[in-house]
């Protein structure tokens, strides 16, 4: 709380040594009235006032000259001249010297996104999606912003980062840009840190396509061969995503304390999932089979830990999808195009569609507004009934098209000189031998 200047306090102030730098002491009676002191002993008192936009001070007198009374009516005849619009500066009975325009304090682009995320963005969004949102602005925007005063930031700026992106053939990655800037800035705005949006009527860079890719039953049966080949862990990964159709972040990140055998579910906890919601997943017998071949870990409850940091998910996506594609000699799909032929599919064998969603984890469709609101049923045996409907037609294709593939000659399985089994035994040998040794 400010306190009231008074002649005292005046006459005491404390003087700044010599290379400090002036200091100010405003008044808590009148709005705007402050005296200023610097290192020669001048005690002068302003008066600060907002015209057109910008942030004016204006000298009212000196102290011991002008008494603390007479520079609080000038300041107070200012603040009526300011609530009428007029400028106080231009009336010889405020001001004894012309304006000086004060730089207001300013919040920077980089500052802000970084409340954003603090404050909004990792609270309401699952870590991946709240990473990516990040990844895009920190990628695009904090390189030529990130000094700019957040108010003066114009919608031109945003142009010239998000065009070039469209330019170099990367629609989607331009409509993204243009997705996550347009929140930050509704963020900002939402706050009053803007007094004018830049994102209004931002131009979208490119127009949005759906994904419609419907994998076919022999190019199924082909991907599902080829991850045998790739193994462990993402061809197990891919095997798990087409049995459970869930997401690749939810099941490259599964971990053992998920997993109830005793229940026959896989229980994604809400911070896993996309809509922040507890899913059970129904654990099929293929599925349990597959679990068992994963390798224990006994440094990390991860079924797929990170090689560099087991307490990570694995996340090499980009370079063992091209992997995969190489074996199984197709391109062209998406490890998301596995859920949408699922459904697809499901639908075929006429599975309803709110246990076709509820399977998915799905909040929209049937499950939006008033129908999830009163509908808590979890719907256990209906996505049972769905993924063993599922898993029986991945059992016929497979078995139906077995094409003749064969190792990528980089492939580990074909660049070790020993198996892997001969390997740990002889590893296991030796430790026997060195502590029998120190034993004896």
């Amino acid at each position: 709380m400010k306190k009231n200047l008074c002649a005292r306090t005046l006459e005491t102030l404390k003087i700044p040594a010599k290379g400090e730098r002036p200091y100010e002491r405003p008044d808590g009676q009148v709005p705007g009235l402050s005296v200023r002191v610097t290192n020669k002993g001048t005690k002068t008192f302003y008066f600060k006032y907002r015209h057109q936009r910008e942030i004016r001070r204006i000298t009212i007198g000196h102290f011991p000259k002008m008494s603390l009374a007479v520079a609080r009516v000038r300041a107070q005849l200012g603040l009526s001249l300011v609530k009428r619009g007029q400028d106080p500066a231009s009336n010889p009975d405020v001001a004894l010297k012309a304006p000086e325009v004060v730089p207001e304090p300013f919040v920077t682009f980089e500052v802000a996104v970084d409340r954003f995320n603090t404050a909004y963005s990792k609270p309401n969004h699952s870590p991946r999606h709240n990473y990516e949102i990040m990844r895009v602005l920190n990628a695009y925007f904090i390189p030529s912003l990130k000094d700019l005063n957040l108010k003066k930031i114009k919608k031109s700026h945003l142009l010239d980062i998000i065009d070039p992106i469209n330019a170099s053939k990367r629609p989607s990655e331009a409509i993204h840009a243009r997705k996550y800037i347009l929140a930050f800035f509704n963020w900002c705005e939402m706050r009053d840190m803007l007094e004018t949006n830049p994102c209004y009527k931002l131009p979208r860079p490119a127009k949005e396509v759906k994904r419609a890719h419907v994998i076919n039953d022999d190019d199924l049966a082909t991907i599902w061969h080829a991850a045998t080949l790739e193994g462990y862990p993402f061809g197990t990964i891919v095997k798990l995503l087409m049995l459970t159709l869930q997401r690749r972040a939810e099941v490259a990140g599964m971990r053992r304390s998920e997993l109830d055998f005793k229940n026959n579910v896989w229980i994604l906890p809400p911070h896993r999932t996309k809509n922040g919601h507890e899913h059970r997943v129904p654990m099929t017998p293929r599925f349990k089979a597959i679990i068992k071949t994963i390798p224990f870990n006994k440094d990390s409850d991860l079924l797929f830990p990170n090689i560099t940091n087991p307490d990570k998910p694995f996340q090499s996506f980009g370079n063992a999808k091209a992997n995969l594609d190489i074996t199984a000699g197709i391109t062209g799909w998406t490890l998301h195009d596995l859920r949408r032929t699922g459904d697809t599919r499901l639908a075929g064998y006429l599975v309803p569609k709110e246990d076709r969603e509820k399977l998915m984890n799905h909040l929209s469709g049937m499950f939006k507004g008033v129908g999830g609101i009163y509908d808590r049923n979890k719907y256990e045996k209906q996505k049972a009934n769905a993924l063993r409907v599922w898993a029986a037609h991945l059992k016929r294709s497979t078995k139906a098209h077995k094409p003749a593939l064969k190792p990528r000659p980089d492939h580990w399985a074909l660049t070790i000189k020993r198996p892997l089994a001969a390997r740990l035994a002889t590893r296991a040998y030796r430790k026997k031998r060195r502590a029998a040794a120190k034993a004896a």
